[in-house]
């Protein structure tokens, strides 16, 4: 009679030979548009959470890796087709970022870059189905571990805060705070760093902050659950940052935990600029050269739109106008003229640290759809038909009145 135990191991065993073969068949592949094809089926699994269907499904051991596979696969076909996915984050990551809609913007992003989200999204789409698999089947090993950061590091990238707050709440509840999880068995399939190195394609910004060996410590992955509180829309996410900390906190007290004490400051700072509505603060914490991985530093990115909001609220209730730079006048105005020192330079300065500016686009489209937002004005028409009626001055100083 077959115990439970070995019946276990019959099905791991199947496991690694399904595994070494797909991986076999994998490397002497030319091309890797042939393997998506051969394991397009996994696209039409359903997800666990709509309902376990009979035969193949994301609960079993051997699918749940076919299906890491099938992910793995979608890595290269992106390695392929498109840029590192940090060009992704050029431009179009000031829209996003800011929560501004990107027809705000008087021009379209690249033609391959929305092809490249959606494929991004595609992938994340397919992490978050088989994550739903691992969590119904109550599995517990390295793969687990492996999908939940593939998970959260990707979130990052498409800057979708529902699926990055769930992979990080796993990985933390149910791997990181777990005691049993030193003894999951190993995992030697793909690793998710080496997925990641495909998305970033050894672009020169992740070659090494991104990728050595602290983005595979758990304090990295602590300090993301950290920020991730910050960043949220939660009501009380304040709150709950100072639980997570003093959780953590305790736990390192404990020795059941391991956080760097350059991660705990970092999150703790960002959480003071908050606090502070200070953008020159988060800039400096951004660019502090301590804590040298990219992943916190990109995420806390994600605290500027709040900044930025504080900002205008505060602005338009303290101040009659604000200082505008005459590019951006002409540009409000279709015009064009020599470019001057503004006889008000200093209030412009001001406003361009407020708004917290990056050299990646435009200062004058940077505060003009900060404008926009401000208003809930939806479209880049709306905006300058809004500020063009309000602006005020001669040709060497110019301001936006806030109410005509």
């Amino acid at each position: 009679m077959m115990t439970a135990s070995s019946r276990q191991a019959g099905v791991s065993g199947s496991v690694h030979l399904i595994r070494r073969n797909d991986m076999k068949e994998w490397e002497t592949q030319k091309n890797p548009n042939d393997k998506i094809k051969a394991v397009h089926h996994m696209e039409l699994l359903a997800s666990p959470s709509r309902g376990v269907e009979v035969g193949e499904n994301l609960t079993q051991f051997v699918v749940q890796e076919q299906y890491w596979m099938y992910i793995h696969g979608l890595v290269h076909e992106y390695n392929r087709k498109y840029p590192s996915v940090m060009a992704l984050n050029e431009r179009p990551t000031i829209t996003a970022l800011s929560g501004t809609p990107k027809h705000l913007y008087p021009s379209d992003p690249p033609s391959w870059h929305n092809h490249a989200m959606e494929y991004l999204d595609r992938i994340l789409h397919a992490v978050r189905k088989l994550r739903e698999g691992l969590i119904a089947s109550q599995r517990k090993d390295g793969l687990v571990t492996q999908v939940y950061r593939f998970s959260v590091i990707v979130s990052i990238l498409c800057l979708n805060t529902q699926h990055l707050g769930l992979s990080l709440s796993k990985l933390v509840d149910y791997v990181y705070l777990n005691p049993g999880h030193t003894n999951y068995p190993s995992w030697d399939g793909p690793n998710y760093v080496e997925m990641i190195k495909l998305l970033v394609q050894n672009d020169i910004h992740g070659s090494e902050t991104f990728l050595d060996e602290s983005l595979s410590h758990f304090s990295v992955f602590y300090c993301l659950w950290l920020l991730e509180s910050l960043t949220s829309e939660r009501p009380e996410h304040l709150q709950e940052y100072l639980q997570r900390r003093i959780l953590l906190l305790q736990r390192q007290a404990d020795q059941l935990c391991l956080i760097k004490e350059e991660h705990l400051q970092f999150v703790h700072k960002a959480y003071l600029a908050v606090l502070r509505s200070s953008y020159m603060d988060l800039l400096f914490i951004i660019k502090d050269s301590s804590v040298h991985n990219h992943w916190p530093r990109m995420l806390a990115l994600r605290l500027c739109p709040k900044l930025r909001k504080q900002a205008f609220t505060i602005m338009y209730k303290a101040y009659l106008q604000i200082p505008l730079r005459k590019s951006m006048v002409d540009l409000v105005r279709q015009e064009t003229s020599e470019s001057i020192v503004a006889r008000n330079q200093a209030s412009i300065d001001w406003l361009d640290s407020m708004v917290f500016l990056n050299d990646q686009t435009s200062a004058d489209v940077q505060i003009l759809w900060w404008l926009g937002s401000g208003f809930n004005h939806k479209h880049w028409s709306d905006t300058i038909a809004y500020v063009a009626p309000r602006i005020r001055g001669a040709a060497d100083a110019h301001v936006l009145a806030w109410r005509p």
